[in-house]
């Protein structure tokens, strides 16, 4: 199906802006309260929705002439898989078989790598 957004007029640098501005926010609730970021978390739903977007950006969701479709997980393993540092997370989403979507593989990759740097953590299904 395809998306009925419309990609018109969006500013990339504003975008860039506030996806910066939302890591600021993020780094200063962390230091504030000296908790781990968790799902709950307003401040880091709304980078996620930033960064998913500006992800997908030009990545159309309707079928192509071959077949297939061109989404977003499909293209971070492609584009991805040969680092061996990215590997694992790779497996990992492609291991866990309570993910049956591309938009949810991508999102649970997303988390995995976002919560590379707390040792010990895994992101939740």
């Amino acid at each position: 199906m395809a998306s009925t957004r419309k990609p018109v007029g969006i500013n990339f640098d504003k975008m860039l802006q506030s996806i910066k501005d939302d890591i600021r926010a993020l780094v200063l609730e962390h230091e504030d309260s000296s908790w781990p970021i968790n799902d709950d978390s307003e401040k880091l739903r709304r980078f996620c929705e930033r960064l998913e977007f500006l992800l997908k950006f030009g990545l159309k969701e309707r079928s192509l002439v071959l077949g297939g479709r061109k989404d977003l997980w499909p293209y971070l393993c492609r584009c991805l898989s040969d680092r061996r540092n990215i590997r694992e997370g790779i497996d990992l989403v492609r291991a866990n078989k309570e993910l049956k979507t591309h938009t949810g593989r991508h999102r649970y990759f997303l988390r995995y790598c976002l919560l590379q740097a707390v040792p010990g953590r895994r992101p939740a299904a």
